[in-house]
């Protein structure tokens, strides 16, 4: 693991792990997540990781709008410049995943949790991770079959292993 600050793959990985044991009820979850601070602020590097699979998604989003002239909102969004649709809603997202965090650490305080709240952040940080990629993959993949409507498929996959991931994380923690 890296000693500086930075991410490894082995943070994502161990992060992950830890929270589909939580998840499928490991009491072992625990054992397998380092819980330091230095973890805690690593596990951050989520957040600029998964620009790529938002902006994948997003190209997804865009396409299938085009494809239907007829409705408002592709009207709004033919009307809207590339950078300016994918800075704003990128930047909607990330407020988004900010108030997630802000969500996490206000049951922590409130139900005086202390150390409980490194895990939390951690694998929600990583789990959102996990969503914005498996998304990603979805709809690079509908892009690659020339299918944008299998994003939509795909989008829906990712949001079920977001709540089940996040269904994890809150039952063990707020134990």
């Amino acid at each position: 693991p890296a000693k500086d600050g930075t991410m490894n793959p082995q943070d994502i990985t161990e992060a992950l792990r830890a929270n589909l044991a939580m998840t499928r009820g490991d009491p072992s979850w625990a054992d397998q997540l380092d819980m330091s601070a230095s973890k805690v602020f690593r596990s951050f590097w989520a957040v600029p990781l998964a620009i790529p699979a938002m902006v994948l998604n997003l190209s997804a989003q865009r396409q299938l709008s085009l494809q239907t002239p007829a409705s408002p909102q592709a009207q709004m969004i033919a009307a809207m410049p590339s950078s300016v649709y994918f800075v704003s809603f990128v930047a909607v997202s990330l407020m988004v995943w900010a108030v997630e965090i802000g969500i996490f650490v206000g049951v922590a305080q409130r139900r005086g949790m202390g150390w409980k709240v490194s895990p939390m952040i951690i694998t929600a940080n990583w789990s959102k991770f996990a969503f914005l990629v498996a998304a990603g993959l979805g709809t690079g993949l509908a892009i690659a079959l020339g299918t944008p409507g299998l994003s939509v498929i795909s989008l829906l996959v990712a949001y079920g292993l977001l709540f089940y991931l996040r269904w994890g994380i809150l039952r063990r923690t707020l134990d």
